[in-house]
């Protein structure tokens, strides 16, 4: 009899061993940049796990394919990215190669997070054609420069989690609640910081801050590359210069994976401040989405400040 009970408190021990890990597996999440896997965080908590192929410092229009990245979206349950052309380059083949069917287009593990944004901006009006630069013809993916496109964005999540995971529905609620009062607290706040520099002309060197500058207010007056994903040529350079010096614009932004020493150097030809954005969540030990934004805002208010202020002096 001792020897029958043993056996099974050691089948119910074996049994319970195997059945809990099933009981606490999270959903595994891969995103194609960090500021989506930071999104992702605050809406599933500790019910995902979440990997992004991307890296802050790596320009999201062009990551290098690697293996590795097979057999993370092989394991995922959801993949999610930016959409809008944004990583055509390089997400579509790994998605199809991964020999995961749950991640496929138009599956529940497929989501373009791009699908209840708007409205989106600077979308074609004609046929799609290189020779106008890197174009993005449903409109421009650089969408999450705006909290309130990202918060668009975690109600898109939210839906998607409980579509997988629907046993803790109530739990991405919650989250995305808590998250949304959060957000709209500190929008308030950069609103505020903001507002005294509002119609102030901006150059930037790629296409990628409209909806930033949508946003705060400011006056897009231009940029360096001629043709969006063009390098800048001294041609065009020149004519921006002459643009900037006769309308006194003073502020030139540009993020991390675009060549600083042509910013800076012709920042100081124009007498301009250069203003180096934070790429993505993860710049200046950034954890979160509010952390990068508020970041972003800070850097803007300090370099807003020296240039206008000095100019009242």
């Amino acid at each position: 009899m001792i020897k029958k009970h043993y056996s099974t408190v050691v089948i119910v021990w074996l049994m319970s061993c195997l059945i809990a890990p099933l009981a606490d597996a999270k959903t595994n999440v891969v995103t194609s940049t960090p500021g989506l896997a930071s999104l992702v965080k605050e809406v599933g908590g500790d019910h995902v796990s979440i990997t992004s192929l991307a890296h802050y410092k790596q320009d999201p229009h062009f990551v290098d394919g690697r293996p590795s990245f097979l057999l993370k979206l092989n394991r995922a349950d959801l993949v999610i990215y930016i959409g809008l052309g944004l990583e055509i380059g390089w997400l579509p083949p790994l998605i199809r190669d991964s020999r995961n069917a749950a991640i496929q287009a138009g599956k529940v593990g497929n989501l373009d997070a791009s699908t209840i944004c708007g409205p989106l901006l600077d979308k074609s009006t004609g046929k799609p054609d290189r020779k106008f630069g890197d174009v993005h013809p449903q409109g421009n993916p650089h969408y999450l420069y705006s909290p309130w496109y990202a918060l668009r964005t975690v109600e898109n999540i939210a839906q998607r989690l409980s579509l997988i995971d629907p046993k803790n529905k109530r739990n991405y609620y919650d989250n995305l609640k808590q998250f949304t009062k959060a957000l709209k607290a500190k929008v308030s706040r950069w609103e505020k910081t903001m507002s005294r520099y509002k119609g102030k002309p901006i150059v930037g060197y790629h296409k990628s801050l409209i909806y930033l500058v949508d946003w705060l207010g400011l006056s897009q007056a231009g940029y360096m590359e001629p043709l969006a994903g063009i390098s800048p040529t001294p041609k065009h350079l020149a004519r921006l210069a002459t643009h900037m010096k006769q309308n006194n614009i003073r502020i030139i932004m540009s993020e991390p994976w675009y060549d600083s020493k042509v910013a800076q150097v012709f920042a100081e030809t124009v007498n301009a401040l250069l203003i180096s954005l934070p790429g993505d969540v993860g710049s200046e030990n950034t954890a979160t989405y509010l952390g990068w934004i508020n970041h972003l805002i800070n850097q803007l208010d300090v370099g807003f400040k020296k240039v206008y202020h000095s100019e009242e002096r």
